[in-house]
């Protein structure tokens, strides 16, 4: 295993690339990363604690199983090249796309689950009066 991260000139269209702005959210890599977690994200959000991980590694999987391979890389600021970030910034990446708005999907769940309560409530009051 080389001591310095292998460079990368240009990135291809499976890639998934670091950092900030319209340029890294609008690379297709980026929004094909971006569909795969919208997609698992409200299993995610309902599963266990201890079956969360599991979805990270699922969705770095897919974009490391596409053709050509896709590749979680960062660039550096000096020499413009990409470099890969490794498995635990790739994994870190992907739990925290996960999590982002989890909140707001797990108040929408609890919303819901307490109208069902409220529903079938009110249905075993009618029945009871007929």
């Amino acid at each position: 295993i080389p001591s310095f991260p292998m460079m990368v000139t240009e990135p291809t269209s499976n890639d998934v690339l670091s950092g900030r702005g319209k340029i890294i959210n609008s690379h297709p890599g980026n929004v094909h990363f971006r569909s795969i977690v919208n997609r698992l994200k409200f299993e995610y959000v309902k599963s266990q604690k201890s079956d969360k991980k599991v979805f990270a590694n699922v969705i770095v999987e897919s974009i490391r199983s596409l053709n050509p391979p896709g590749r979680f890389l960062k660039q550096d600021k000096e020499t413009g090249m990409w470099y890969d970030i490794g498995e635990k910034l790739t994994l870190a990446k992907t739990r925290q796309a996960l999590r982002e708005g989890a909140p707001v999907i797990e108040k929408w769940m609890e919303k819901k689950r307490q109208k069902q309560q409220q529903q079938q409530h009110e249905q075993q009051q009618q029945q009871q009066q007929q």
